[in-house]
């Protein structure tokens, strides 16, 4: 395969694989996602050590924790928002308890709520840190399965992290194109090569 197309392939992988390590944790086991991780990542590798005289592997040890971080600080909410916003039911929900903590010196709202029939909301407290007391309404989106906490409706909107999670990923896949055509990390590569043989 030419540069171009070991360039493409990679730069096709990080963000089409970085979808699929996303959506795992809601297809596969949940012993199974480190595997996703694990083949996802030794296959960027093995695609970046195609690029530029093996120049590529280069940029693997600043992208992996740039990927993981990505993932856990917005991949991962988003698809709790995604999930929140497709199945979640719309409920009017009363403030029965308010707990309030400050840890460094913030205060921290958090409220039990209850549905119309008294019963409580599923998925735990809402943890938006809004100013409500004890008897007020408020509209949440509520999760059926009762594995994601109840959200506001503005709060569950995932367009700002969408919108977040493209520029990043874009940021990274345009380092792995760099990464093919940069003529300086080419020569680099070719330098520390006849130097190791002389």
């Amino acid at each position: 395969m030419t540069r171009a197309g070991w360039t493409a392939a990679s730069c096709a992988w990080l963000p089409l694989g970085f979808a699929a390590v996303t959506a795992a944790p809601e297809v596969v086991h949940p012993w199974l996602v480190p595997v996703c991780w694990a083949v996802y990542l030794a296959v960027l590798a093995a695609l970046m050590s195609r690029l530029a005289n093996r120049g590529g592997c280069l940029l693997v040890p600043a992208l992996v924790p740039a990927l993981l971080g990505i993932y856990f600080l917005c991949a991962a909410p988003l698809r709790s928002e995604l999930l929140l916003t497709t199945r979640g039911t719309e409920t009017r929900a009363t403030v029965t308890h308010v707990d309030v903590t400050s840890p460094r010196g913030a205060l921290i709202a958090r409220q039990t709520l209850e549905r119309p029939d008294g019963t409580p909301v599923a998925g735990g407290r809402l943890d938006e840190n809004l100013k409500l007391d004890t008897g007020d309404h408020v509209t949440v989106l509520e999760d059926p399965r009762g594995e994601l906490i109840p959200r506001t409706p503005a709060a569950a909107d995932p367009t700002t992290r969408t919108l977040t999670l493209t520029a990043l990923l874009g940021l990274c896949t345009s380092a792995v194109g760099w990464a093919g055509h940069s003529r300086r990390l080419r020569a680099g590569m070719v330098g520390a090569r006849g130097s190791a043989g002389s």
